[in-house]
């Protein structure tokens, strides 16, 4: 199976010197340290910025540009192209992994596709088990981290235990350098997993608290 995927804009871009570059050419799944870095250059003042200097970070190809140039260029393309790329990327991803999945596997645990590296041992299976503090979100304001830093450090406060098939599973959050290492798709799951996990912790204790009903309008003493 091919690890690339090819496709040629009608448009495409044309660079200071009138060259016509068309020919995209995706070969890298996106990681965590590509949404950080994606982030820290456009993220914080412009969605659609983000979202083409990450597109950018999958290319290995974008006609004769070098790399810095390509969130440029990919800026520079029109709306419908634009859309052709990120669809292209998707196409790519569905390509070099059609089987590899994230699955939930219970109301606090998600088994990713492509899982955590620590140590040499990859573990797949995330659990959450932890409700953040105050104290939590002041410590990552000290840290200044903001944007998707802050986002992905939050999250991986949650998170209390890793575990894979065939080896002892060990109880931690997770860091930012183990989310840099990851695959994006993953990180999403983990997103998705954390807000229904919490979801369903919140429920449960609003239903102790309050019964079946919502709680509106009672007393609390």
């Amino acid at each position: 199976m091919s690890e690339r995927l090819e496709i040629e804009l009608a448009g495409g871009f044309t660079d200071s010197s009138g060259a016509v570059h068309r020919r995209l050419v995706f070969g890298k799944r996106l990681t965590g340290a590509d949404l950080i870095r994606a982030d820290h250059n456009y993220g914080r003042v412009s969605q659609v910025g983000f979202e083409c200097e990450a597109c950018a970070a999958a290319l290995v190809e974008f006609g004769t540009l070098a790399r810095d140039e390509m969130p440029h260029a990919l800026l520079s393309l029109s709306v419908i192209e634009r859309a052709e790329a990120e669809e292209a990327y998707d196409r790519f991803l569905a390509q070099t992994a059609p089987d590899r999945r994230p699955e939930p596997l219970s109301d606090d645990t998600v088994r990713l596709a492509f899982g955590v590296r620590r140590g040499g041992v990859t573990y797949t299976d995330v659990t959450f088990g932890y409700l953040l503090t105050g104290w939590d979100e002041v410590h990552a304001d000290e840290r200044r981290l903001t944007g998707v830093e802050r986002n992905l450090h939050l999250m991986g406060l949650q998170v209390v235990r890793l575990a894979a098939e065939g080896v002892e599973s060990i109880e931690t959050g997770l860091t930012l350098t183990d989310f840099e290492g990851m695959e994006a798709g993953d990180i999403t799951a983990l997103r998705d997993a954390a807000e229904q996990w919490y979801e369903g912790v919140l429920a449960a204790h609003l239903k102790k608290r309050f019964g079946d009903g919502d709680g509106a309008g009672e007393a609390v003493n």
